[in-house]
């Protein structure tokens, strides 16, 4: 088996929610981050030119992340 599909094999069983799998990327990153309740978080970097916003809502009933960005 190719580690892609090992890789892909251990997201399908990672129970972990889309919120909580983006604090951990965000944390390892060195962004800062707040959590609005279980479904939603907010994260902020500085880039080379601006600093930006990140925003994700779990939707889980749709089984859907929404992610948005913009530059603040």
């Amino acid at each position: 088996m190719h580690d892609a599909d090992e890789q892909y094999e251990q997201f399908e069983r990672d129970e972990s929610a889309p919120v909580d799998m983006l604090a951990a990327l965000f944390e390892a990153r060195g962004w800062s981050f707040e959590l609005e309740g279980e479904d939603e978080i907010t994260a902020e970097y500085k880039g080379s030119w601006a600093s930006y916003q990140i925003r994700a809502i779990w939707r889980e009933d749709e089984m859907r992340c929404s992610l948005s960005s913009c530059r603040i």
